[in-house]
């Protein structure tokens, strides 16, 4: 397999990003954007000033490689939740009743998931090195699971990998790593960023 590099540059976090004070009855509700437009896939916020914990708010899109994905949020009660699924995309926001007079945004957390990055499960181990530019904490994951059609990220048992200095998950300063032979795919995953921050992934992995 050819040596690769990807450079992951995220959005800052944005609250209202994809909806803006919605209120009322209309679903689904208005949107002012689809994505966060960094090509990654974040958790989606959902916030209120009022009590909307009654509501379910249903999030319609595709996930890290353009698979469908949904999720069902339960909405806050004067602050901000956040999902447990990672969208590229989110093509339908849709509300189980009236906002009535409450408004309710719907953004992007500063968690994401980078596309899945297929490897030569038949060759030999790859060497990776991740540099980091600003402030970001990330896990590197891997996994064995076959890849092809029909299976989408969420569908994969992702696992963290251990480097060589330090713990699983919760890294935050530039790393080297190496993926054992029958290792199927890799992902990075963020689990916070500061403005400005960015990842460069480099991987490589002879032919046998």
């Amino acid at each position: 397999m050819r040596p690769f590099a990807k450079t992951y540059s995220p959005s800052d976090e944005d609250t209202n990003g994809l909806v803006a004070a919605a209120t009322g009855a209309t679903s689904p509700v208005t949107q002012a954007a689809t994505s966060a437009g960094d090509g990654l896939a974040h958790l989606v916020t959902i916030t209120s000033a009022a009590n909307i914990s009654a509501l379910t708010i249903t999030i319609t899109g595709t996930d890290a490689d353009g698979g469908a994905l949904t999720e069902a949020i339960t909405g806050p009660n004067a602050t901000t939740v956040t999902g447990t699924k990672y969208f590229l995309t989110v093509t339908s926001v849709a509300i189980s009743a009236t906002l009535g007079a409450n408004t309710m945004d719907v953004g992007w957390a500063d968690e994401f998931t980078t596309p899945t990055l297929p490897l030569n499960w038949r060759s030999h181990q790859a060497a990776g090195w991740v540099t980091v530019t600003g402030t970001i904490n990330y896990t590197v994951q891997a996994t064995l699971d076959r890849m092809g059609a029909g299976i989408t990220q969420q569908d994969i048992d992702w696992q963290d990998l251990p480097d060589d200095t330090v713990d699983t998950s919760d890294i935050t300063a530039s790393v080297k790593f190496v993926l054992e032979p029958a290792t199927t795919a890799m992902r990075l995953q963020a689990n916070s960023y500061s403005s400005g921050a960015s990842l460069k992934l480099s991987v490589s992995q002879p032919d046998i």
